[in-house]
């Protein structure tokens, strides 16, 4: 896909946040070093893909949903858990906040 001015910039955010996420859910879903460096950079790099592909239709509200699930989700496990849980909240609350996202869209129309 071939992008120019505010797509490209579009697709890289959504490549970015989409990528991050995936990369850590990927990095709880395997045991041992190996498995879990390749489950890691299989989820970002899966992720950033459908950052690409999702920010080419024009999703930034799906993205900004993310990052905001994100953010809450690390605060909350860092308050509930400590700060060795922050990964693991921004990964479940990026994806809370996705589906939240789409959702709301849903409702909207």
């Amino acid at each position: 896909m071939v992008f120019s001015g505010q797509k490209r910039n579009d697709a890289l955010l959504g490549g970015i946040v989409i990528g991050l996420a995936g990369g850590a859910a990927g990095s709880y879903m395997a045991e041992g070093a190996i498995f879990s460096a390749i489950f890691t950079i299989a989820g970002a790099l899966i992720g950033g893909f459908l950052g690409v592909v999702v920010a080419a239709f024009g999703g930034k509200k799906f993205l900004l949903s993310i990052v905001a699930g994100a953010c809450l989700g690390a605060a909350l496990a860092v308050f509930l858990g400590g700060i060795e849980e922050a990964i693991l909240g921004a990964a479940t609350g990026g994806t809370i906040g996705g589906f939240s996202g789409v959702m709301a869209g849903a409702i909207r129309k």
